[in-house]
């Protein structure tokens, strides 16, 4: 260490310091990224988990829209959703037991509120969506709120 010393002025040896905790602290975040991530304060996704949730905002008329989900009291899911084209599915995953579930959704702006029980047995796939539109001479009006919907296959987009 002293020759290493001796031949770095210790602003150099400082600079190489800070470098390798960067790399270190970086290399971190990866490999915690590719496992599970905590939602806020809630249930961690996990990339392999048995459950995929979609979210989507379809309302032309409240964008972005904020949508909190909870699954069995955690919260999985608290972000604002942009209506973009319709079809802008945002995929969440986390592993959930075999067994009785509850889905809790709401949000402020959309002025809507969704309690759902579910089963989870294996993979399972779900599919959350918020709709409004306004009445005007082209539509009629629709009530705020969310639709939920889970299967055992893969859902197709258009």
């Amino acid at each position: 260490m002293k020759l290493i010393k001796k031949g770095l002025s210790n602003l150099k040896y400082k600079y190489i310091l800070i470098a390798a905790l960067l790399i270190v602290i970086g290399v971190a975040l990866l490999i915690q990224k590719n496992t599970s991530t905590p939602s806020s304060n809630g249930l961690a996704q996990n990339k392999n988990g048995n459950l995929t949730l979609y979210v989507s905002n379809q309302s032309f008329d409240i964008t972005p829209v904020d949508i909190t989900v909870r699954i069995d009291g955690a919260t999985a899911v608290s972000k604002s959703f942009e209506v973009g084209t319709q079809h802008n599915e945002e995929a969440f995953q986390f592993t959930l037991s075999n067994g009785s579930h509850k889905i809790d959704v709401s949000s402020i702006k959309g002025d809507a509120k969704l309690t759902k029980n579910f089963e989870i047995k294996g993979k399972r796939w779900a599919i959350l969506d918020y709709w409004y539109t306004k009445k005007s001479q082209y539509n009629n009006e629709s009530p705020k709120g969310f639709s939920f919907e889970i299967s055992d296959k893969q859902p197709g987009f258009d």
